[in-house]
């Protein structure tokens, strides 16, 4: 097992990233990261009548963070290895197919 030496809670989310947008945490290179996320629907959807026209749209597709790595620059190219997944009980997914075809 690794240690964990930080944690990012999912409620550390953002709906874009920018050049201008400060990361939650700045890390050093190596370091193990726990990194909790929500699904796409950042959690609305809990039963089979959480459908598509009852969800607020402006809260899909969250992303946890953003982090920083200590002495990377822009152009650099960093290498994650993930240790370990564990899914919550329940979340959701949808394609949602728009116009005619």
């Amino acid at each position: 097992m690794h240690e964990i030496t930080v944690k990012i809670g999912r409620d550390d989310h953002v709906w874009s990233f920018d050049a201008q947008r400060q990361p939650v945490v700045t890390v050093d290179p190596g370091t193990i990261i726990e990194i909790e996320t929500w699904d796409c629907f950042t959690g609305q959807v809990q039963s089979e009548e959480d459908t598509l026209e009852k969800l607020d749209l402006a809260r899909v597709n969250s992303a946890t963070g953003p982090i920083g790595v200590r002495g990377a620059e822009p152009g650099d190219t960093l290498s994650v290895t993930l240790l370990d997944i564990r899914p919550n009980k329940q979340g959701a997914a949808m394609c949602i197919r728009s116009g005619a075809s």
